[in-house]
């Protein structure tokens, strides 16, 4: 897909900025009236040529959102059920003048004390405001509903309707899946093809040397072990993303995929487990055990009768990893507020349109807060596919590879 075009028919709400004393038909006078008008019919598009973006739009559908008034030239969202903050913010700024053209739709309302009063219900009201006016009034509510959508490949366009939202979705996503597999390379879909290799493949004396020095060592230590997998299944979720400068934060709702990882085991028995392992390989003289039983372990699927038969009477240990780092992955990250007033903001955070810029915030002091490890952080799914794993104890590690490389440091 190269780029998308999502038509709408928007109905904008502008707050006028004024202190009126006007008078209701049944004698009531009204001192601090403003005025409101309501514009439907405008057409405004978003245009886009990232996947995700096309995607979350489509899923969304019509959508509304509201906006703070302190700021007109540089709108603020209160709320909005489209969650792409950037993208809502510049849907509001694209506007034209003759979008304000009153061509006898325009509702004009009057704000007073919490209510709202049909210009019919006013005595002798001024003047409407003209279209250069309302053009430079703050965007207080924004109603988008799809008109058309426009899909172009290969320079061939193809138009929908709301109707077609479903269909389209489908073919999305097969797009960004198609689109992973790219990205992800050659040699990452060479080493999803192992990982997912179930035959026994027997061990070399070379395998088995390292396997029992490790199991020799691991018996002997009186230290504590880490284990360390690099895993190239899919993780992925959402949560809380935080930087933090003195006693202020900012935060961003974020979205991840991350499709390498490696991990870092938390287990209550280590030195249990990676005997039972150990034992469980040689036993059977099958070196993709290692990897098979570890990645059945850490779902929670269960074990062969071989490696229950190696644990004995003790039940497995419980597993729990967690992320250290991650070399592929796609973030996509919401703005969430901050605890700033807006005159304490730094300018050297900021972009060219006056927003904070999270690109400009770990180079000027800012420090991310551990994320993928955190409280604030939910995981959808956890697909474990090792290729991998290293141990280690005492001065050593030990590192046994899903393509049959082992390779002990000091």
């Amino acid at each position: 897909m190269q780029n998308i075009l999502i038509n709408y028919i928007v109905t904008v709400t502008k707050t006028c900025d004024e202190y009126l004393t006007v008078e209701s038909t049944n004698g009531n006078e009204m001192e601090g009236a403003f005025r409101v008008y309501e514009i439907p019919g405008i057409p405004r598009s978003i245009y886009t040529e990232d996947l995700d973006t096309a995607k979350t739009l489509l899923d969304q559908g019509n959508w509304h959102a509201q906006f703070l008034l302190d700021n007109p030239d540089n709108p603020e969202l209160e709320d909005s059920s489209l969650k792409l903050d950037d993208v809502v913010i510049k849907f509001v700024k694209d506007q034209d003048g003759e979008d304000y053209e009153d061509e006898g739709d325009t509702k004009v309302s009057f704000a007073y004390d919490g209510m709202i009063y049909d210009k019919s219900e006013i005595k002798n009201p001024p003047s409407d405001h003209d279209a250069d006016e309302l053009f430079d009034m703050p965007t207080s509510i924004v109603d988008a509903h799809i008109d058309e959508i426009e899909l172009e490949i290969d320079s061939d366009t193809e138009y929908y309707g709301i109707d077609d939202i479903t269909k389209l979705l489908e073919k999305l996503f097969k797009e960004i899946e198609e689109k992973k597999d790219v990205e992800s390379g050659d040699e990452n879909v060479k080493l999803k093809e192992l990982a997912k290799s179930t035959d026994p493949k027997d061990l070399t004396k070379e395998q088995k040397n390292k396997l029992s020095a490790l199991l020799e060592a691991v018996q002997k230590t009186d230290k504590d072990l880490s284990v360390e997998a690099y895993n190239i299944g899919l993780w992925d979720g959402f949560g809380s993303a935080t930087y933090l400068k003195g006693t202020h934060y900012i935060q961003y709702f974020r979205k991840f995929e991350c499709y390498s990882q490696t991990l870092g085991m938390d287990c209550d028995d280590t030195v249990g487990l990676l005997v039972g392992l150990i034992n469980h390989c040689l036993d059977e003289n099958n070196y993709n055990a290692f990897f098979e039983e570890l990645n059945s372990i850490s779902l929670d699927e269960g074990l062969s009768e071989e490696l229950m038969k190696a644990f004995g009477d003790k039940y497995p240990p419980n597993i729990d990893w967690e992320i250290i780092n991650t070399d592929s992955y796609e973030l996509s990250d919401e703005f969430d507020g901050h605890s700033m007033d807006t005159d304490e903001i730094p300018e050297d955070i900021l972009d060219e349109d006056g927003y904070i810029d999270s690109n400009k915030l770990e180079d000027n002091g800012w420090e991310f807060q551990d994320f993928y490890s955190s409280d604030g952080c939910e995981y959808e799914s956890c697909e474990m596919e090792i290729n991998s794993v290293t141990i280690y104890v005492d001065d050593k590690s030990f590192t046994f590879g899903l393509d049959g490389s082992v390779t002990v440091g000091l």
